[in-house]
């Protein structure tokens, strides 16, 4: 007997699964039936990709001023002067509180 005739001999039979099987096909066809999804469409692309780029072209800075807790008034009179000097020397905010936090974190 060959396969091809082994297969017509199967058909005839009548078409039973067990437990096991009958899983994976619901499985199977659940699967077809759901819509794809993926982080990638889920939201616009294009957008994605404008904000992965902002992020790599933005400037970082990793430095910070700490002051005790009760000093509001020292935080006040520190954002005002860093305020000033970005007005005075025609400079970035960042710039001048790098150079803010290297002098004072010391």
């Amino acid at each position: 007997m060959t396969h091809t005739q082994t297969i017509l001999v199967n058909c005839r039979r009548p078409f039973t699964l067990r437990p096991s099987q009958m899983m994976v096909y619901l499985m199977m066809i659940i699967t077809a039936l759901l819509p794809a999804t993926s982080n990638a469409f889920l939201n616009n692309p294009l957008k994605r990709v404008e904000k992965d780029l902002l992020a790599l072209t933005r400037r970082v800075t990793a430095h910070h001023i700490l002051l005790p807790p009760n000093s509001d008034d020292a935080a006040v009179a520190l954002k005002r002067k860093i305020r000033d000097q970005c007005a005075e020397q025609n400079r970035f905010i960042v710039d001048v509180f790098q150079d803010a936090a290297k002098r004072y974190s010391k």
